[in-house]
């Protein structure tokens, strides 16, 4: 039985975040990931739109709307994926790698523009049949290129629990004999 996570407690003891019986590939590691994403992040949020797009639009286009947010949220879920080495969720965030106002205005920037640009365009392309059509098999090849791409480039290995800080100072090694 492997303990992964491993913390001192407050009485010194070390403590146990969680176990998992012997070494852990990273394949199903990352499989389960991305059923979790699934599940749990593209679906509802296709989901939670529906109503609104239905009550905005007509029906066809409705449903046009939601398989273009379903398709959206499959890319973005191959581009989360894509240098994934660890499990989601189980790893140290290790502060201080960048600013917290610079995370901050990175994350609103991209999500002003992924909601934004997107949605502008994705309201172009459902006013005609035959621009909904090309940009849905346009997305639906980025994500079919994306994600065997992803496929394609997981080597097999152990994962990664432990997050290192990056050394303040590089020492170039050089000893005396």
């Amino acid at each position: 039985m492997y303990t992964v996570g491993v913390r001192e407690t407050q009485n010194g003891n070390p403590g146990w975040i969680f176990r998992v019986p012997g070494p852990l590939i990273l394949r199903p590691a990352i499989a389960a990931t991305d059923r979790f994403l699934l599940r749990w992040g593209v679906a509802p949020a296709v989901l939670a739109a529906a109503p609104f797009l239905f009550s905005a639009f007509a029906p066809w286009a409705a449903a046009g709307a939601c398989g273009l947010a379903a398709l959206l949220a499959l890319l973005l879920r191959e581009l989360l994926l894509f240098r994934l080495r660890g499990i989601a969720f189980t790893s140290a965030y290790l502060p201080g790698r960048r600013p917290v106002i610079q995370t901050v205005i990175l994350y609103g920037a991209a999500v002003t523009l992924y909601v934004t640009l997107l949605g502008a365009v994705t309201v172009f392309c459902l006013e005609t049949p035959h621009t909904f059509l090309v940009e849905f098999g346009a997305l639906t090849a980025i994500w079919v290129w994306l994600r065997r791409s992803r496929l394609e480039a997981e080597v097999p290995g152990r994962i990664e629990f432990e997050e290192t800080m990056e050394a303040a100072v590089t020492t170039l090694a050089i000893e005396r004999d």
